[in-house]
C-alpha cells in the first residue's frame, strides 16, 4: 500500500497532534484519522497492494467513520462512491448498478436498505465498523454476497451524501468527474444521525 502521493495525508502526518475532527463531543486528531484510516485501507486490500480504482460506495452517515472510510478507500487506490442516505431501496440498486462498485460499505444506520440493495445488485457488502477494527479482532459478522450479480452499467452514477457537504470522488483515471483527492480535500462538520462508539484507538499514534 502506497498512499504517499496524497497531500492531504502529507499534511495531516505533519501535524499529528491537531485537532481534525469533533464528533459527538468527542475529539479525534489527525494522528487518529490517519490511524483508523490505514484499517480501513488494510481491510479492503485484504493482501492486494492496490485495488486500482475499483469503486467502493459509502452508505455511511456523516461522522468520524465516514470520513475515515473515505482517506481509508483513497489510501487503498480505490474511488469513493459517495451515495445519499435517503433513497428507498429500488433507487439504492439503481444508483448501485450504475456505480458498478467492488464494494458496498454500510453501516449500523443503513443496514437494512443498503443490503437489501447490494444484494439485489449481487455486490459484495461489508460493515464499516468491521473495516475500522483494530487488526485480529474478530466482529462476530460477515459481509456478504448474492449468488448471481446483476448486469452492471458503464455509467457512473455519483450523488452527495446526506448532508452533502465538503465531500469529493476520488482517484484519477477512471473517466471524467473523477478526481483526485487534494489540498481542498476538508474534513467536513460531522452532522446527525449519531453512530455508536468507535473502537477505541489504543496504538501508538504515528509520528
Amino acid at each position: 500500500m502506497s498512499d504517499s502521493d496524497l497531500p492531504f495525508l502529507g499534511a495531516a502526518r505533519r501535524h499529528p497532534d491537531r485537532t481534525a475532527l469533533i464528533f459527538d463531543e468527542r475529539e479525534y486528531l489527525y494522528c487518529d484519522l490517519l490511524a483508523l484510516s490505514e484499517r480501513v485501507a488494510r481491510f479492503l486490500l485484504r493482501g492486494r497492494t492496490d485495488l486500482e480504482g475499483a469503486r467502493v460506495v459509502l452508505l455511511v452517515p456523516p461522522g468520524v467513520a465516514y470520513v475515515a472510510a473515505q482517506w481509508g478507500i483513497w489510501r487503498a487506490g480505490g474511488v469513493v462512491v459517495p451515495l445519499a442516505l435517503a433513497p428507498p431501496v429500488p433507487e439504492l440498486v439503481s444508483l448501485i448498478v450504475d456505480a458498478d462498485p467492488e464494494l458496498v460499505l454500510l453501516h449500523p444506520g443503513t443496514e437494512e436498505k443498503a443490503k437489501r440493495a447490494a444484494q439485489a445488485c449481487g455486490v459484495r457488502w461489508a460493515h464499516v465498523e468491521d473495516a475500522l477494527r483494530r487488526p485480529g479482532r474478530a466482529s462476530g459478522r460477515a459481509s456478504g454476497r448474492a449468488p448471481d450479480p446483476a448486469s452492471n452499467g458503464s455509467r457512473l452514477h455519483i450523488s452527495a451524501p446526506t448532508p452533502g457537504r465538503g465531500f469529493g470522488i476520488s482517484r484519477p483515471g477512471r473517466g471524467s468527474g473523477v478526481s483526485r483527492p487534494g489540498r481542498g480535500s476538508g474534513i467536513p462538520r460531522p452532522a446527525a444521525p449519531a453512530a455508536p462508539p468507535l473502537p477505541a484507538i489504543d496504538e501508538s499514534r504515528p509520528a
